[in-house]
């Protein structure tokens, strides 16, 4: 024996499917509306023309007067992100000689004593032989 009641559930008849206007549940997407006139102008060149023609009245009623329009223009000007250029995957050496390379020669004097210095502009140190300062009587840390 059955103690349970049947459950009763919502059904719709045949061919009415809410939400949609065929049968079996299928929903379609709505064309856009368009007007004939505007089916038949090509908004690319439109905007074309516009950009290259002198325009002698505001550009608001350019504007204002076509959403199409409007939106190519935004589009036509929106900033992108560039492509990256490609990068090499090799790189070219340049192998220079210890003796080579153009060296930076300052000849100055020390206490009456003619000197030849060399400058390095990336050094952080600066590097003098203990015999030339000895010679030179210069303190050395």
């Amino acid at each position: 024996m059955d103690v349970d009641p049947p459950q009763a559930t919502k059904s719709r008849p045949p061919g009415k499917n809410k939400g949609t206007g065929r049968e079996g549940g299928e929903r379609t997407r709505a064309v856009p509306r368009q007007s004939e006139a505007s089916a038949q102008v090509e908004t690319k060149a439109v905007l074309e023309d516009i950009l290259s023609t002198m325009v002698q009245f505001p550009l608001r009623t350019i504007l204002g007067s076509s959403k199409e329009i409007s939106h190519a223009l935004q589009e036509y000007i929106r900033p992108r992100n560039r492509p990256a250029q490609p990068t090499a995957n090799q790189v070219s050496v340049y192998n220079v000689a210890e003796n080579e390379g153009v060296l930076i020669r300052v000849k100055l004097e020390y206490n009456g004593v003619p000197v030849t210095a060399i400058v390095d502009t990336g050094s952080q140190l600066n590097i003098i032989r203990e015999g030339l300062a000895n010679s030179l009587n210069m303190p050395i840390d």
